[in-house]
């Protein structure tokens, strides 16, 4: 469709059900809900449909361009059902729309009852090109996030470095065996005080750390890998840090320092490489060969997976996980993208290592947000 010879930008609509959908809503109304609403952005407003006890917490939170509605400002007729599908309709009706684009998250319910009456896109809406390109104030409080993420790791780290070993070869502190749950809380009591919640630290050793997403528990040991994933969220902005460490307490076998190696120049070669128009499967095809080089294949045995058994990194903002994905798959990084480079080795006998920063893609480089050391072995 066309206005004065200007192509017109179709309709597109989000319905919050899920934490994806609900980040999209925040980044495009400023409106964070914790119930379902309806973002319907037309060519000429932009509309917020709420339920009645949000309407004016919504009014003081979205932007000026943002129209607030109820439910109760919409009126059916009385032999319609009041529904989230009839509302919408009506708004649609209302505003003389007859097409509509939608992704492919939206709720098939609604979407049933919606192509009875309006033509239905299902197709990439233009907020995930817009999220994924970050701003400059977005960029501010990533690295404000990455920030308080890499005190976390410090006080982490320096936590079982204060611990002494004991006979059996487990860690104690304060005359306690110090365990995952322990240092787990003092992070998380650090991120309470700066208003960041995270509740599935990783902090899993020996052979739990062979499983890249365990989150660890039990008494920790000396000689073993110790793998520590923060990734906090910050109660006001809503974006998030990201950071993985590995440490040991210890003198680490011959095996596993080779391992830590291997992961360190991987990484360290994949943020080198990073710039605007490189294809993230590019990078990863690259660490896959370093690891090869260094002696650690990717292998399958009794349906257990091991050597590098994940992707490179992934986008982050208002999702922990979101586009783009640095893996396999073919896609361009662009300057604004923020992502993760996280390589890793991961065998059961031997347990796992993973270093992971945060990086901000530009035209000739990238930026590392935060700073934390790597080194392996702390006495």
């Amino acid at each position: 469709m066309k206005k004065n010879g200007k192509k017109m930008k179709n309709t597109e609509v989000i319905y919050s059900n899920s934490s994806t959908a609900q980040n999209d809503i925040k980044y495009l109304t400023g409106f964070d809900a914790p119930d379902p609403v309806v973002f319907i952005n037309t060519p000429a407003e932009k509309l917020l449909l709420v339920p009645v006890m949000e309407k004016g917490r919504a009014i003081n939170e979205t932007y000026k361009n943002v129209n607030v509605l109820s439910y109760s400002d919409i009126n059916l007729s009385s032999k319609t059902k009041p529904s989230i599908s009839n509302y919408i309709l009506k708004i649609l009706k209302n505003k003389k729309i007859k097409k509509i684009k939608i992704d492919k998250d939206f709720p098939v319910e609604i979407y049933k009852a919606l192509i009875k009456t309006v033509h239905i896109d299902v197709a990439e809406l233009s907020v995930k090109k817009d999220r994924r390109k970050k701003s400059t104030n977005e960029i501010k409080a990533l690295n404000y996030c990455q920030k308080i993420t890499s005190n976390a790791m410090r006080l982490a780290i320096k936590t079982i470095e204060k611990s002494t070993i004991d006979n059996d070869g487990s860690l104690i502190l304060n005359r306690k065996k110090l365990s995952s749950e322990m240092v787990k809380i003092e992070v998380q009591k650090y991120l309470l005080d700066n208003s960041f919640f995270g509740p599935d630290i990783i902090i899993s050793c020996g052979s739990q750390s062979a499983d890249p997403h365990e989150r660890g528990h039990g008494k920790l040991f000396a000689n073993a890998p110790i793998v520590i994933d923060i990734f906090p969220r910050h109660e006001k902005t809503k974006y998030w840090g990201d950071m993985t460490r590995t440490i040991c307490k210890g003198v680490p076998s011959n095996k596993l320092m080779k391992m830590y190696k291997a992961v360190k120049d991987a990484q360290k070669k994949a943020i080198n490489s990073i710039k605007e128009g490189v294809f993230g499967s590019d990078i990863h095809k690259d660490i896959v060969e370093c690891f090869n080089q260094a002696g650690f294949k990717t292998s399958t045995s009794n349906e257990v997976p091991s050597g590098f058994i994940h992707g490179t990194g992934h986008g982050v903002g208002l999702d922990i996980h979101e586009q783009p994905r640095v893996n396999s798959s073919k896609i361009k990084l662009m300057e604004g993208d923020v992502i993760t480079i996280e390589p890793g080795l991961y065998y059961p006998e031997l347990g796992g290592i993973r270093i992971e920063d945060l990086v901000v893609v530009e035209k000739t480089g990238c930026s590392v947000l935060g700073s934390c050391s790597k080194k392996f072995i702390i006495n």
